[in-house]
């Protein structure tokens, strides 16, 4: 835990909404989705070494999709040698 927080402590630290519309009805009134994200601070060494397998593919698939993005824009600006060099990164 953070010297300024105690253990067990739950904090919003994140608030956020997401607006999309259907695919099927893409002039339709959008759908709204808003939460809060909470983090609990604890003293549990373990969760720094030990970190969640779901939580290790979801960070390869940001990777994975920054990469990609990364990559259509290097083609884009016919870089190819410069795309070509991030894949084998």
């Amino acid at each position: 835990a953070s010297a300024n927080v105690p253990d067990g402590t739950e904090l919003d630290v994140l608030e956020y909404e997401l607006k999309y519309n259907r695919p099927d009805d893409l002039e339709g009134e959008p759908i709204t989705v808003s939460s809060k994200l909470p983090l609990m601070f604890v003293n549990d060494e373990s969760l720094i070494r030990d970190i969640d397998p779901k939580v290790k593919v979801l960070h390869a698939i940001q990777v994975a999709a920054e990469m990609d993005d990364r990559i259509v824009e290097l083609i884009n600006d016919r870089r190819r040698d410069e795309a070509i060099a991030l894949i084998g990164e």
